[in-house]
């Protein structure tokens, strides 16, 4: 059959919209996955799949970072994918290789636990690092979810049954975990078999618990910012008497109910206030899983792995269990006082007290910032109480460009990559796409028709230069540079340097792969060899009022300009070259030939 698909690039700019109706159907996060795909009939717009792609190492926190996209998208009834890779490196400070960087076990399991607890349409389907090693390559090799992630997508697609490619990736998934669980003898996480005792208990009983019951785990947490001396001696009486759900490096644990009694003296003596709040509670045979979360920077501000880390609990051990969600980050006086008294607009106004308040039970805050602590009830009752599970529907959307109160920096960007990516495909190729329509993991060069690749980009390089949003080359030895913003207030001052400047730094380096026509990924790149390039730097942004045109040039010190204007369903794109332009730039961008159906103009300015 014959597929036509509608994109709406970008979220809170649809005529109807399709967050909400998510949020209604039980989705109660704010977070929400990079792709939706719906379909329309008889005026009716259904969501049938949601996907998340991330090309980020999966180490530490960064392994848990989108877990409230999961829980939050498929608790709505929508089915989801999280699309990422496995088999990549850590890279010292001279971008050689380091170390692999491998997720905590429990991460990639909570996926198969959370499908077969909720009974949802939800897994992480593993793709191989392009700079994975012929060793990582061997190992990992059928743990990657090759033809079953199309086969479940064409399945959503067309209407067919996906259970048999979902449990395959869930079985491959779960063959990851074995692997990377350390063997038959580790200490302080569950080992290979005692995964698969989980695994067992899980298929054949649904057992949640069994990931922390069955097995006396040890767990302790190592601080690393500075905290009160009583919430340093309530957590050393908890790591007495808890236990770890999967593996002790976890930020969480569990109070078996055998424990709770001894649980409630320790908050007795360290905090009265919670204790009275849940004196009258009967747990009765519940046990207590405690969340750690050091949630917020000096200013205020959330880090956002830190939004994961409830949701990633409640994937591993269900909605039935009681959670504590102990706050113990440098969390502001001001922020703390409005936990007290406005729990719900606090949890408006902030990502991180909306996942800490909707999944816990009980919150106790303790920062160092305030001037005491505060107890306040979650509203994590609410996620056992039955409901009818109904997925998210909405009058189908039909207005194609964005409303002019949703314009931002992903429609520049979009823009560019429509420009570059599309009508100058023939002329250019993108080392480099800023999302949406692309990815930053690593930025590319053609070089003797093989593909070079940069991985895992730090954000700001050693000279102080900054990573563009976009990069272009054209031919052989030209490399232009762009940096999109919003608005012009927005960019930075002298920043077309920098951008360039990232760029000779980072190619001065060893590429960490290559693939020439049969697009297979290598990490033998020995025979790179660097040609002499010229950079070309610019800028992008909204226009709002001529004197942009006239500062834009002189203020980010780059070598042109591109004004992004949106009117009457036409995306305008004034280009601005400064006196140093390069020619071949010059002469690429002013002839360009645009589709009559592409919605986009060009227009050249003195």
């Amino acid at each position: 059959g014959q597929y036509r698909f509608h994109t709406f690039p970008g979220f809170c700019r649809w005529e109807h919209d399709l967050i909400a109706a998510m949020r209604n159907s039980g989705g109660i996060l704010r977070e929400t996955p990079d792709v939706f795909i719906t379909s329309v009939e008889d005026g009716q717009e259904t969501p049938v799949l949601a996907i998340e792609f991330c090309s980020a190492l999966p180490a530490g926190n960064q392994a848990w970072q989108r877990s409230g996209r999961a829980y939050s998208t498929a608790r709505s009834g929508i089915p989801y994918l999280f699309v990422t890779e496995i088999g990549g490196y850590e890279l010292d400070a001279k971008r050689q290789k380091k170390a692999p960087r491998l997720p905590n076990p429990a991460v990639p399991f909570s996926y198969i636990s959370y499908a077969v607890g909720s009974r949802s349409d939800v897994m992480i389907a593993y793709e191989m690092n392009p700079g994975a090693d012929d060793l990582n390559r061997e190992i990992y090799i059928n743990d990657v979810a090759g033809d079953d992630l199309l086969k479940f997508i064409a399945a959503k697609l067309t209407g067919a049954d996906s259970s048999a490619s979902l449990v395959s990736m869930g079985n491959k998934v779960f063959s990851f975990v074995c692997k990377t669980s350390g063997g038959k003898r580790t200490r302080g996480s569950l080992n290979t078999d005692q995964w698969r005792m989980v695994y067992r208990s899980l298929v054949e009983d649904k057992n949640t618990s069994a990931i922390y019951r069955d097995f006396d785990i040890p767990w302790k947490k190592t601080l690393s910012i500075d905290v009160t001396d009583r919430f340093q001696r309530f957590l050393h009486a908890v790591e007495g008497v808890a236990v770890a759900v999967g593996s002790g490096n976890l930020p969480f644990c569990v109070v078996r109910h055998e424990s709770v009694g001894r649980l409630k003296s320790i908050l007795q003596n360290e905090y009265r206030d919670f204790f009275s709040l849940i004196l009258e509670t009967d747990f009765g045979t519940s046990d207590i899983a405690i969340c750690w979360i050091n949630g917020f920077k000096p200013h205020g501000d959330d880090a956002r792995p830190d939004r994961g880390l409830l949701p990633l609990l409640r994937m591993l051990v269900g909605d039935r269990i009681t959670v504590l969600t102990i706050v113990y980050g440098p969390a502001t006086n001001k922020m703390v006082s409005k936990l007290l008294t406005s729990p719900r607009q606090l949890a408006e106004d902030n990502g991180l007290w909306e996942a800490i308040l909707a999944l816990s039970n009980f919150v106790i805050c303790d920062s160092t910032q305030a001037t005491n602590y505060v107890c306040q009830r979650g509203w994590g009752d609410l996620l056992s109480q039955p409901r009818e599970r109904a997925r998210a529907l909405i009058p189908a959307n039909e207005k194609h460009f964005p409303l002019s109160n949703c314009i931002g920096e992903n429609d520049v960007d979009s823009v560019i990559h429509m420009l570059f990516a599309h009508v100058l495909r023939s002329k250019c190729f993108e080392s480099m796409c800023n999302p949406p329509g692309g990815d930053w993991s690593g930025i590319s060069l053609m070089c003797d028709k093989k593909e070079y690749r940069w991985l895992t980009l730090p954000r700001v390089s050693a000279s102080g230069s900054k990573r563009p949003d976009h990069v272009i080359q054209v031919g052989k030895n030209l490399v232009i540079t762009i940096e999109s913003k919003d608005y012009l207030r927005n960019l930075e001052a002298n920043i077309g340097p920098r951008l360039n400047q990232y760029c000779v730094d980072l190619f001065s380096s060893q590429p960490s792969c290559v693939r020439d026509q049969e697009r297979q990924w290598s990490d033998h790149t020995d025979g790179f060899q660097l040609p002499e390039i010229t950079y070309v730097s610019i800028g992008a942004f909204i226009e709002t009022s001529y004197s942009d045109r006239n500062s834009a040039l002189s203020h980010a010190n780059t070598d042109a300009i591109f004004l992004i204007s949106f009117a009457h369903e036409t995306a305008t794109v004034r280009i601005k070259f400064g006196s140093r332009c390069n020619a071949i730039v010059r002469s690429l961008l002013s002839t360009i030939a645009l589709p009559e159906d592409l919605k986009i103009k060009v227009e050249l300015i003195g």
